[in-house]
C-alpha cells in the first residue's frame, strides 16, 4: 500500500501552483468561516425566496473579498478584515432587528427616517423597540456568532498552529479548531485549491448579476428603473444580503434626495399668477394597474363595472376613449402628476413646481389619501421611489394641507380618512384618493363578499388552471374597485364638485397572450397597448353642472380626443382657474387650442399611435410636435 502512494507528495509537487486558489480562503480562513455562517443566517433568516441561490452567491463573493485582502501586507490585512467584520456584524444585526421588530430589513425609507431623526426621537424609539423579546430572535444567532468569533480571534489557545507545531498541540486546545488547523496544512493546499477554484467559478455564475447591478448602482449612479429598463434585472438582483440591502438603500437615498434638494430649492420660486378658483371642490382618484379591456365601460363582456356603467348611461360621467399612461411605472408617473412637468419639456421634472405645492399657494386646501404611499420605514424599493417627494417631510408640508397615516386592508379603508378630514375642510379642496386598486396580489385586492368571477366564467383553452384563478382575482378586484369609486363619488354628488378618475398605468391580464403583470419593455405594439392604456372618466355633481355648464361642456366635447396623463396636470391647473408661467393651453385637452395631434411617446421612446419604438437617433422635440 505504501509503494502504491509513494508517488503522490510528487504528484502534489507538481501540482503547487494550486496553493494560489486557496490562498484567498486560507490565508482568511477564520474570516470566511464566520461571514459565511453569518450570512447563511441572514439568507435563511429573511430571504423569501433564491436561498439555495443566494448561498452560492456568498461564496463566490467571499472569495473575491478575502482575494482582495491578500493586497495588503500581513500586519496591515488583520485591521483591514477586522474593520470589515465589525462593520459587516453590525449591519447584519441591525437589518435582523428591523426584519424581526418591523418584517423588513434595511430599506430606503428606514435610512431615510433615521436621517431625518433627532437624537431625542432616536433615543425614545430604541427605548420603544430594543426589548429582550426583540432579541430573541435571528438577532441573538448573530450575536452569539459574533461573540465565538471574538473569541476565536483573541483566546491565546486559539491562534493558527502550523502542520507541525499541531502535532505538539496543548492539549487544552479547542477541538473545533483543530478543523482550522487541518486545511491549512500545506500539504493540503493543493487540493484545497483546486477545490475553491472550481467551487468559485461555479458559483460566479449565479453572482455575475449581482456584480452588473452594484457597477450600474454605485459607479454609474443609475435609479432603479433605469436599471430595470435597461438590463431586465430580477427584481430581487443584489438583495440577497444586509449590506447589500444597505448599499441599496444607501444609492437610492442619495439619486432621491439629489431630487428633493432641487424641488426643495425651488419650493420658494414657485408663483401663482392669478386664480379664480373654476371649481370649488376637484376630486382626483388615482387607481392602480387598471386594465382597460377589463372594464365594462369599454367593452368587457363581463359586468364588472356595473356601478360606472349605469353613470355613463345617465351621462352623469364622460368617459374617455383615448387615453394612455405615460410609463407602466406608479414611480414614473407620480413625478409627471404631481409636478408641471410633461414628457418633451426642457430640463428634469424635478425642475418644475409640484402640483400640491401650487395649489396650495393658489388658496386651494389639499388633502392625500393613499392606500400605498404613507410615511412608513418599510416601503419597498419601488413604492419609495414613488412617494419620496411625497414623503419629505418639508415637501409634503409644502404640498399637502391633510393626509392619512395608515394603509388599509381595501380600499374602502379610505372613506373613513376622509370622514376623519371632515372638520378640516376648506372653501377650495383637491382631494386626492390613491387607491391599491388592482395591484398584485389581485386576490387580496377584494373582499369575499366580491368573489363574483370564477373559472367557470371564462373559456380559455390556453391558459393553465392557475393563470385563470389570477384572471378572475383581477376582475374580481376591478368589480371591487368599480364600488369604490363610486362610493366616493356619492360622497361628492351634493357638493359643488367635479371628479376625474385615473388609474396610474395599465396591466398585461392575459390579453392576447398568456402571461400577467408587467415587463420593463415593450416587445410588441399588444404589450404596450395592455400596460399603457387605461381608462379615464370626469364626473361632475348637477349642482356643477349647472353653476359651470361651460366647463361640463368642455369636459364633454373632449371625451374622444386623444390624451397623455403626463398632462394632467395641465387639466387640473384648468380647472381650478389657476394661471402660472407653467401652464400649458395646448396640453390641456379642455382648451380649444389644444394639441391632438400630439405624438405620444411613452417610456423608452415608444410612440403609442404609431406602435413602434423611435429610434435613438430621433430628437426628444418630437415629443411635443404637432402633425
Amino acid at each position: 500500500m505504501r509503494k502504491n502512494l509513494a508517488h503522490l507528495p510528487s504528484v502534489v509537487g507538481r501540482w503547487q501552483w494550486l496553493r494560489c486558489l486557496w490562498m484567498p480562503v486560507g490565508e482568511n480562513l477564520r474570516f470566511f468561516c464566520f461571514m459565511y455562517l453569518l450570512g447563511a443566517v441572514c439568507i435563511w433568516s429573511e430571504n423569501a425566496f433564491g436561498k439555495v441561490r443566494g448561498m452560492f452567491e456568498l461564496y463566490a463573493e467571499l472569495y473575491i473579498l478575502c482575494a482582495l485582502f491578500l493586497v495588503f501586507p500581513a500586519r496591515l490585512r488583520r485591521w483591514v478584515r477586522g474593520f470589515v467584520a465589525v462593520a459587516l456584524y453590525l449591519i447584519a444585526i441591525v437589518d435582523l432587528f428591523c426584519f424581526s421588530r418591523f418584517g423588513s430589513g434595511i430599506t430606503p425609507m428606514l435610512l431615510t427616517d433615521v436621517l431625518y431623526t433627532n437624537p431625542r426621537e432616536a433615543t425614545e424609539a430604541l427605548r420603544s423597540f430594543v426589548t429582550l423579546r426583540s432579541l430573541w430572535s435571528p438577532v441573538l444567532l448573530a450575536m452569539l456568532l459574533a461573540a465565538v468569533h471574538l473569541w476565536v480571534v483573541f483566546d491565546p489557545r486559539c491562534r493558527v498552529q502550523t502542520e507541525s507545531r499541531s502535532r505538539t498541540a496543548d492539549s487544552k486546545r479547542p477541538y473545533l479548531l483543530c478543523l482550522f488547523d487541518f486545511l491549512r496544512q500545506p500539504v493540503k493546499a493543493p487540493l484545497m485549491g483546486l477545490f475553491a477554484g472550481v467551487a468559485f467559478i461555479g458559483c460566479s455564475f449565479s453572482s455575475v448579476v449581482n456584480w452588473r447591478y452594484f457597477w450600474l448602482n454605485y459607479v454609474e449612479a443609475d435609479s432603479e428603473l433605469e436599471m430595470q429598463y435597461s438590463w431586465q434585472h430580477p427584481y430581487t438582483t443584489a438583495f440577497y444580503l444586509p449590506v447589500y440591502r444597505l448599499a441599496q438603500a444607501v444609492c437610492n437615498v442619495r439619486i432621491n434626495l439629489r431630487s428633493t434638494k432641487v424641488l426643495e430649492r425651488n419650493l420658494g420660486q414657485t408663483k401663482v399668477d392669478s386664480c379664480n378658483f373654476r371649481s370649488p371642490c376637484i376630486v382626483l382618484i388615482i387607481g392602480e394597474a387598471y386594465n382597460r379591456s377589463h372594464s365594462q365601460l369599454y367593452g368587457y363582456p363581463l359586468p364588472t363595472t356595473p356601478r360606472q356603467l349605469t353613470l355613463a348611461r345617465d351621462s352623469s360621467i364622460a368617459v374617455f376613449t383615448d387615453v394612455i399612461a405615460p410609463y407602466n411605472q406608479t414611480s414614473e408617473v407620480f413625478r409627471l402628476m404631481f409636478s408641471l412637468y410633461g414628457r418633451g419639456c426642457k430640463g428634469r421634472w424635478e425642475d418644475y413646481p409640484l402640483l400640491g405645492d401650487l395649489f396650495r399657494r393658489a388658496g386651494y386646501g389639499v388633502s392625500f389619501m393613499t392606500n400605498q404611499f404613507v410615511e412608513s420605514s418599510h416601503l419597498d424599493i419601488w413604492d419609495y421611489n414613488g412617494s419620496s417627494f411625497l414623503n419629505s417631510p418639508r415637501l409634503s408640508r409644502a404640498q399637502f394641507s391633510h393626509r392619512n397615516r395608515r394603509t388599509h386592508r381595501y380600499d374602502m379603508g379610505l372613506l373613513e380618512d376622509y370622514d376623519s378630514l371632515s372638520s378640516f375642510s376648506t372653501p377650495h379642496e383637491l382631494l386626492i384618493f390613491h387607491l391599491l386598486g388592482q395591484h398584485v396580489n389581485y386576490a387580496d385586492r377584494f373582499p369575499p363578499s366580491f368573489a363574483r368571477f370564477s373559472a367557470a366564467d371564462y373559456h380559455r383553452p390556453k391558459l393553465t388552471a392557475a393563470d385563470i384563478r389570477q384572471l378572475a382575482a383581477y376582475d374580481n378586484a376591478t368589480l371591487y374597485n368599480d364600488y369604490v369609486v363610486t362610493e366616493i363619488v356619492r360622497r361628492f354628488s351634493r357638493r359643488d364638485a367635479i371628479v376625474i378618475y385615473v388609474p396610474d398605468h395599465g396591466e398585461l391580464v392575459f390579453d392576447g397572450g398568456t402571461s400577467f403583470g408587467r415587463t420593463f419593455d415593450f416587445n410588441t405594439a399588444n404589450e404596450a397597448k395592455q400596460q399603457l392604456e387605461i381608462p379615464f372618466w370626469i364626473y361632475a355633481s348637477p349642482l356643477y353642472k349647472t353653476l359651470h355648464p361651460q366647463v361640463w361642456m368642455q369636459v364633454w366635447k373632449a371625451r374622444t380626443k386623444p390624451f397623455m396623463t403626463d398632462n394632467l396636470d395641465q387639466m387640473l391647473l384648468y380647472l381650478a382657474g389657476i394661471s402660472c408661467k407653467d401652464y400649458r393651453p395646448a396640453d390641456n385637452p379642455l382648451e380649444p387650442v389644444y394639441h391632438s395631434k400630439r405624438r405620444r411617446i411613452a417610456e423608452e421612446g415608444w410612440d403609442y399611435d404609431r406602435g413602434k419604438r423611435l429610434s435613438s437617433e430621433q430628437p426628444s422635440w418630437l415629443y411635443r410636435a404637432v402633425y
